[in-house]
C-alpha cells in the first residue's frame, strides 16, 4: 500500500503529474491517495524528490548512477540479444530462475507490488503446451481454413488481412511441425 509522510512532503506535486490512475490529489497542502483508483505502480515512489511516498513504508533504494552501462553498451546489449528458438532437456538450476525473476519485478516501474510464478515443472508446462495447441489448432480450423478471418479482414479492417496472410504460412508450418513431433522438448536452453 502506498504511504504518504506529509512531514516529508513538500506538495511540488510531481507525483501528482505522473501519476496515470489520477488517485493522487492535494487538499489544504496535503497529498491524498484514493486507494480505490491505485493500481500500486509505484510511479509516485520512484519520482518523489523527498522520499515522502512509500510502497509499505520501505521508501525506493537510491540507486549509484556511476555504475549504470553507458548507451553504447546498453546498445550493443540490445543488438546482440537474439531470439532462442532451440532447447534441450536440461532444467535450468532454481536459483538462477528465481534470481532472474526477482530483477524481472523490477522491470515496468521498479514496482514492488508485482509478483512472479515460476513454472518448473515439466509436466505441468506439457500440459499448459497442449493446451496451448489445441486452443490455436481449433482457432485455424474454424477462422484460418475456411477463410471467415480473412474475409472480415477484407471488409472491415483491409490493412490487417497482410498480417493475417503473413501469419499463416507460420501457423500451418507450427501446426505440421507439431503433428510430426512424438516428444516436445522440456524448457532448458541450449
Amino acid at each position: 500500500m502506498i504511504t504518504i509522510d506529509q512531514n516529508k512532503c513538500n506538495a511540488c506535486g510531481l507525483c501528482i503529474q505522473v501519476c496515470h490512475e489520477y488517485c493522487l490529489s492535494m487538499e489544504k497542502e496535503q497529498l491524498k491517495v484514493d486507494y480505490a483508483y491505485c493500481s500500486t505502480c509505484t510511479q509516485c515512489v520512484a519520482i518523489c524528490p523527498r522520499q515522502a511516498i512509500t510502497w509499505n513504508g520501505i521508501p525506493p533504494e537510491k540507486f549509484d548512477k556511476s555504475r549504470y552501462p553507458s548507451p553504447e553498451q546498453v546498445r550493443e546489449l540490445f543488438m546482440q540479444r537474439r531470439t532462442i528458438r532451440d532447447y534441450t532437456n536440461r532444467s535450468i538450476d532454481r536459483s538462477l530462475l528465481e534470481e532472474v525473476a526477482d530483477m524481472a519485478v523490477y522491470a515496468p516501474t521498479h514496482n514492488f507490488d508485482f509478483r512472479t510464478v515460476i513454472l518448473d515443472e515439466v509436466s505441468i508446462i506439457d500440459m499448459i503446451d497442449n493446451l496451448i495447441y489445441k486452443s490455436v489448432l481449433r482457432m485455424y480450423r474454424w477462422l484460418y481454413r475456411p477463410g471467415i478471418l480473412l474475409s472480415f479482414l477484407k471488409r472491415t479492417l483491409p490493412v490487417w488481412e497482410f498480417e493475417l496472410l503473413k501469419a499463416k504460412p507460420k501457423l500451418e508450418h507450427a501446426i505440421q511441425r507439431q503433428r510430426g513431433m512424438k516428444s516436445k522438448p522440456a524448457a532448458g536452453l541450449l
